[in-house]
């Protein structure tokens, strides 16, 4: 699985891997995970991450590098 940019959305918001990771309810090591591309996140996540930046489903696809 391929990176993804969701490190560089948690920087343009100015926060740290743990508060994101407390914001969308994982841990810090799953978070820098998600980011490194090395875990997909799950739905609840994907929801969050749309709601909290408005973020179109192609948008989102587009960040997180998803293949569907």
């Amino acid at each position: 699985m391929k990176g993804n940019k969701i490190k560089e959305l948690r920087l343009s918001v100015g926060h740290t891997q743990k508060e994101f990771a407390e914001l969308f309810g994982v841990t810090d090591v799953n978070q820098g995970q998600i980011e490194r591309g090395l875990r997909k996140p799950n739905v609840v996540y994907v929801l969050k991450l749309m709601g909290l930046f408005n973020l179109s489903l192609k948008d989102t696809i587009e960040i997180l590098n998803l293949e569907i």
